[in-house]
């Protein structure tokens, strides 16, 4: 999917065709006619929900793979936090198999992209923590950016930043489809509030790298991207788990009793540090081609 304007970049998902059928293909342009100046810039995502070929492969085989590039914008954390909330409820609409008690039950999700902002940010701990309280949240925080001091100056969320008219609700979900999907008037209500000052969603995300790489005993952080404007990490792979345990502790992200459900991580292509990447004179270089480098994941999917 190209961008909304005449940009000539976008996203863009490939599978193997031996492997599975494509059910689905869901393009998200991060323009809303009811979304004020938030929802107002020509990112895009795309949500391709695949079907496995495989008979190794029980019960459903659906996997759902969702791909995006947020606003670079490192002032505009507001505008970032809504593409996010689309993005979620997208997947949710895509992904959401049914609800039993207060528990939401999804179809196996991978969620990846430059999302243009650094580990234990504000953005990223909704990821995996599945909540965030936003009122009052300077936009360069949300990101974490804030060495970029030459965007403006700073601008502070209010409880009603998303227009409710877009109809994405504070679970960040379409009110619309929670309010059809069958349970209680008081979940109902709960699940289709809007401007509480709170955020969260039903999907149990987590990263698939930790953000630090040990180099001879010693552990430093892994970076991404590497160039004039950004020495950081902004690229993630995140995939879903039946549960897990979650905390950051001194800029650390700390996961433990991870249930796995129908992916389980196998194994991922290392990144590199900033030393070692301002040796090889930053990026693009020689050896890589692009200013960011590449994140691969290998899963399991049963």
């Amino acid at each position: 999917m190209k961008r909304t304007t005449d940009k000539v970049d976008g996203c863009a998902t490939f599978h193997k065709v031996s492997k599975f059928s494509v059910q689905e293909v869901i393009k998200v342009p991060y323009v809303h006619r009811d979304g004020g100046d938030v929802l107002n810039k020509d990112n895009v995502a795309i949500i391709v929900k695949l079907q496995a070929l495989s008979d190794s492969v029980s019960g459903s085989k659906t996997l759902v793979v969702a791909n995006t590039h947020l606003l670079f914008n490192p002032r505009r954390g507001d505008i970032k936090l809504a593409q996010l909330m689309m993005m979620l409820a997208e997947v949710d609409k895509c992904a959401y198999m049914d609800s039993v008690g207060s528990r939401c039950t999804y179809q196996p999700v991978v969620m990846c992209g430059d999302f243009n902002s650094i580990p234990h940010s504000e953005l990223y701990k909704l990821m995996i923590m599945g909540h965030m309280e936003y009122e009052g949240i300077s936009g360069r925080d949300i990101s974490g950016q804030e060495p970029y001091r030459g965007y403006g100056p700073a601008n502070y969320l209010k409880h009603d930043f998303m227009p409710p008219a877009v109809g994405i609700s504070d679970n960040c979900q379409y009110c619309h489809l929670a309010q059809e999907r069958g349970i209680t008037s008081q979940r109902a209500a709960f699940e289709t509030r809007q401007s509480s000052g709170f955020l969260k969603h039903n999907l149990q995300l987590i990263s698939v790298y930790e953000h630090w790489c040990k180099r001879h005993g010693h552990y430093y952080p892994e970076v991404s991207t590497h160039h004039g404007k950004s020495n950081s990490t902004v690229d993630y792979i995140f995939y879903g788990v039946l549960s897990g345990l979650v905390r950051f502790n001194n800029g650390e992200v700390q996961t433990k009793d991870v249930q796995d459900g129908k992916l389980s991580l196998l194994g991922r292509f290392g990144l590199l540090t900033d030393a070692e990447l301002t040796k090889m004179g930053s990026l693009p270089n020689n050896n890589f081609g692009s200013d960011h480098l590449a994140l691969v994941a290998n899963f399991l999917f049963t």
